[in-house]
This record gives C-alpha cells, structure tokens and sequence, in this order.
C-alpha cells in the first residue's frame, strides 16, 4: 500500500496539490538538507521533461522518483506532516531573515510597513500573494510587499529577477517598481531582470500585456505583447521578438540560454551563483550560445559544457568565488 509520503510526491508531481499544501510540503523537504539534495535532482528531472530530450529520459525520470521514494522509506528523517504551526514557523522565520543591504543597493530601503523576502545566491523563492498572484524569485534577488498590499493598490518593489504570474483585477492595476523602470499590468505572466547593482534590465512577456516606464513618464510607456522583451542598451529602452518561455524556465530549475552572447551568460552567472569573472584573455565575448542547465549544477559544470563548443580555460580560485577565463 502506498504510505502517506507517497501520496504526497505524486500528488504534488501530478499537480493535485493546493498551493497550501505545497508550500507546506516544500517548506518540509527544505527543512531538511539531504532530503532536498535528493528531492532537487528529481524536481529538475521532471523538469526537463517539458523540454525535447532524448527518447528515454522520461523513463529515467520516473526510475529516478520511484528510487527517491524508497530512500524516503528507509532514511531517517522525521515524519512529513501538513502541520500548520510548523508551516507558520518556516514562513515566519522566513520574513524574519531581513535582508543586509549594501550602500548600492539603497533602493528597497528598511521599512516595517513593508515584508522583505530574499532568495539566496542558487536559490528560488516560491510565494502566493493575498491577491492570488504568484510570484518566483531568483537568486540573489530581493522583494518588498507592502503590507498594505492588495488594500487600495498592488505594488511590490524588486531588487533582481523574478517571474509574475498575475492576478486580474481592472481596478487595482499590478506594479513592479525597480531600481530603474515600473511595470504595470492588469493581469498577466511575465519575467523581470533588474539588478540594482547591475547595469542589465529585461522585462519578458509570456502572457497579456504589459507596460513599462520611468517612474512619474508613463506617457512615454513602452507596451509588450506576448513573445516580446524590453532592454536596455545604450541607456535607451529598445524592444524585440523572443521566445519567451525560455525566460520562465529557471523557476523550474532549468536555466536556458538561446543564442546569448557570453558577455550576458557571465553576468547571469556572477548573478546567480555569486561569483565574480575575471577575464584574463583574449577571448570573444560576443560570440552566441545555446544550452539549457540544471541551475543545482555548479558554475565549473556549466563552464565545462561551454567549453565544449568554444576553446577556452578557465580557474577557480581557492575561495571557489574567483573564476579566471583566458
């Protein structure tokens, strides 16, 4: 007979979960270190399979979840429960962890009226907001819920990137302020990269629509329909056709790159897992590439499959926090 931890990983796997409930089961696993080493690997195995992969990969997978299942039986880990005190401790620990801010990063300022949450270097951040929306943070990546949300208006401020899946709701609009634009919308899904310290910004949109301006020039608005992006270049917004999905894939584990120069693989990658590159050669960065990565992977796993379809070398230092390209 299958036990109740079974039921719980199909019924997650197989989307049959609430959303309470699966935030109290992922607040469990994470409670527990090795239990989500284990669980990680399954969760971006399962993942992939949203993508074309090779025949039998789907076969692998679910070999992969039923030896996870039965490791489960037998480690000695302490019971999962939906127990709602426990559930209210890990969110409240959570809002507790405040975030340390640089002089750089003075954007999202200390404030009680507001609720901090921080996903950290390799980490993401799953959260339900009191309006229904959803929203996933990346690593090193910050946000500010106001905790009179949802009230009169729906603003959050973001220091990083994250993914909106938005709530309609024609009388209160959704607004995302960063360090350098405001994206307005009504109801819709779409990907934000705006690192305070960093001279990067996108906005990508999957779903609805979506505008994005300056704070108080919103008749100078850029609006995106699906499939489009905005970035900055030159100091100047400019906007272009993508494929849009693969700017969603990294809360689901899989980072994914689609002809992307190496100069912008690098930045995310400095952002991501919080290193710094060093260029110590004459090696182009403007050159494009294309992969998908497990985003559990290391930074030397993914310089090493780079490396396969260009010729370069790469160390990294004994602080594991330098990496040296030539």
């Amino acid at each position: 007979m299958m036990d109740h931890t079974d039921k719980q990983i199909d019924s997650y796997f197989s989307g049959e979960m609430t959303q309470s409930e699966k935030d109290i089961f992922l607040a469990e696993i994470n409670s527990n270190p090795a239990l989500k080493k284990d669980f990680v690997e399954i969760q971006n195995m399962m993942g992939l399979l949203s993508f074309s992969y090779r025949p039998g990969d789907d076969e692998l997978a679910f070999k992969k979840l039923a030896e996870f299942k039965n490791r489960l039986k037998h480690r000695k880990h302490r019971k999962m429960t939906f127990s709602i005190m426990k559930y209210a401790a890990v969110i409240a620990l959570l809002i507790m962890s405040t975030l340390y801010l640089s002089k750089n990063e003075n954007f999202i300022s200390n404030d009680k009226k507001f609720t901090e949450i921080e996903a950290l270097a390799g980490q993401q951040v799953h959260m339900k907001l009191s309006d229904g929306s959803s929203v996933w943070l990346n690593g090193r990546s910050k946000i500010k819920i106001a905790h009179s949300f949802n009230q009169k208006q729906r603003v959050v401020l973001l220091d990083g990137e994250a993914f909106f899946d938005v709530k309609k709701n024609h009388g209160k609009p959704f607004i995302v302020k960063t360090k350098r634009y405001n994206i307005k919308v009504l109801g819709t899904q779409f990907n934000v990269f705006d690192y305070a310290d960093k001279s990067l910004f996108e906005t990508t949109l999957l779903k609805g629509s979506v505008q994005v301006y300056e704070e108080n020039k919103e008749n100078h608005s850029i609006f995106l329909a699906p499939n489009e992006q905005v970035f900055l270049k030159d100091n100047k917004l400019e906007k272009t056709t993508v494929k849009s999905v693969d700017y969603s894939t990294w809360k689901n584990g899989i980072m994914t790159f689609d002809s992307q120069p190496l100069r912008k693989i690098i930045n995310k990658l400095e952002l991501y897992y919080g290193v710094d590159f060093v260029i110590a050669g004459n090696i182009s960065l403007n050159d494009l590439y294309t992969g998908k990565f497990k985003m559990e992977d290391s930074v030397q796993n993914i310089l090493s499959a780079i490396q396969k379809t260009n010729k370069f070398k790469f160390t990294i230092a004994s602080d594991n926090k330098t990496i040296y390209i030539k």
